[in-house]
């Protein structure tokens, strides 16, 4: 995809008019750049990557359907989420174009090309911490060997320590990226999720399909989903069947 500064704006809209187009057109489906139609787009997306599955080249076409639904999940995150559209010279292809927001960046491109083909994508180059100079060898004195070869420890102890903080802070950018990739398509449906629900004297609940545990203490999607089994946990809401309301409260103990 060939895109400047100049020209981002003028892609990103033809690349969206395509996707409303080829949704209403060949799929009978409105695309209104609403969070509920995220899931829409999502079914849509699943069809690709049933036809991946099923021929596994790497095609223009494919590339052109990553690149389609990108920027509609993209643009529908920007405009009920907030956020910027901007290019980084220094990547390349789907880490190239993202989306700016408060949190950090957004890329849609690589989390429809994870949906679809189902690769992973590498983490971000980490930086190497610069070695330590190779102290001087002192001639006779004993001491002063002690001092330098202690100093040098002390180096790398402080460089392996840094290195450890670099790398705990990228995964947990990381993290926080593919939780928010997994949370968009369920977003714009948080608050159904929290209602009550009546359920009948005598009767037990129908229990089918793959299970969302929201907190009704944050009003979203409690830390509890991610200990669930990954093939227990939904993916969009089009297969989710059970929803978990966890609620935690404080209880005082009486004095004694």
């Amino acid at each position: 995809m060939d895109v400047t500064n100049a020209n981002l704006e003028q892609v990103l809209r033809e690349l969206n008019n395509q996707a409303v187009n080829a949704a209403q057109e060949r799929y009978g489906i409105t695309l209104d750049f609403s969070m509920n139609s995220v899931s829409k787009m999502l079914a849509l997306v699943e069809q690709a990557h049933q036809a991946y599955v099923e021929s596994p080249v790497k095609s223009p076409g494919l590339e052109r359907t990553i690149q389609v639904w990108g920027a509609y999940l993209g643009e529908t995150l920007r405009r009920n989420k907030g956020g910027v559209w901007k290019i980084d010279p220094q990547q390349t292809d789907d880490r190239k174009i993202y989306l700016a927001t408060g949190s950090g960046r957004i890329h849609p491109f690589e989390q429809i090309r994870e949906r679809i083909t189902g690769e992973t994508p590498p983490l971000p180059e980490r930086d190497t911490p610069p070695l330590p100079p190779e102290p001087e060898k002192p001639k006779s004195n004993m001491l002063i060997i002690l001092l330098v070869a202690f100093g040098v420890f002390a180096i790398l102890a402080a460089g392996a320590i840094f290195a450890i903080q670099v790398l705990a802070q990228q995964r947990g950018s990381e993290l926080i990226r593919q939780r928010e990739a997994y949370e968009a398509p369920f977003l714009g449906e948080i608050g159904n999720y929290l209602k009550e629900y009546a359920n009948p004297a005598g009767s037990d609940p129908a229990l089918s399909g793959k299970v969302l545990v929201v907190s009704r203490n944050t009003g979203g999607i409690a830390e509890l989903q991610y200990k669930l089994p990954r093939e227990m946990r939904a993916t969009s809401p089009a297969d989710l069947g059970v929803i978990v309301q966890q609620e935690c409260q404080v209880i005082e103990s009486a004095p004694s």
